[in-house]
């Protein structure tokens, strides 16, 4: 089985809305758009992921990086529903964690949507401290 984690494509873009838009815990009230996949991947303060099991792509990982601060903040991580539980999801933040200290990044920070038990999961077995609860709000313009 070939695994490999490479900067996502814009040929990728439909999988990629394939992934996020089919986890409600990603999308909440409101799905991704293909014009937000390509901000992802054409803006230099974006990094878009994809993971590929035997040239599937079959996870992503998405995140923001905010040079001045040295933060990363980890946007969005999904894995295929037929390939959780396989270690995917914590590959994947191996991944962030090596390009944050190849970075010269200080934190990594994230949210996660309350009653994700499986980001919550991830996060704790990666040593992730966990903050207050928080309320997100959004209005169409």
């Amino acid at each position: 089985m070939e695994e490999k984690i490479r900067i996502a494509k814009i040929q990728d873009v439909k999988r990629i809305l394939e992934l996020f838009n089919s986890d409600p815990n990603l999308t909440g009230n409101e799905i991704y758009k293909k014009k937000d996949i390509a901000e992802y991947i054409s803006n230099k303060n974006h990094k878009l992921f994809v993971f590929e099991v035997d040239k599937k792509i079959i996870g992503c990982l998405m995140i923001e990086v905010f040079y001045t601060a040295q933060h990363l903040r980890l946007s969005g991580i999904v894995v295929d529903n037929n390939y959780q539980g396989r270690g995917y999801g914590t590959k994947l933040m191996n991944y962030l964690e090596d390009i944050a200290k190849k970075m010269k990044m200080e934190l990594i920070w994230g949210f996660s949507e309350v009653n994700n038990e499986k980001m919550f999961k991830l996060f704790k077995k990666k040593n992730y401290n966990r903050w207050k609860p928080f309320f997100y709000y959004s209005k169409a313009i």
